[in-house]
């Protein structure tokens, strides 16, 4: 009886281990997601900065 309350808890021990891993790997995983959305949102604003530099140009030359 010892010995299988002794396994119980070393089986416990190991899934508090897993469980604090899958948190880690949780917490890292929405680090990842907000650096690539922040990254997006710079891209979106370089895209429109450049879309509106086009506008201007072709407004340029047609205005010459």
């Amino acid at each position: 009886m010892e010995k299988a309350l002794g396994d119980i808890q070393t089986l416990i021990k190991g899934m508090e281990r897993g469980i604090s891993q899958i948190v880690a790997s949780s917490e890292e995983q929405a680090s990842m997601v907000s650096a690539f959305t922040s990254v997006i949102e710079r891209l979106q604003n370089s895209s429109q900065s450049m879309k509106d530099i086009a506008d201007q140009m072709i407004s340029y030359n047609f205005t010459k």
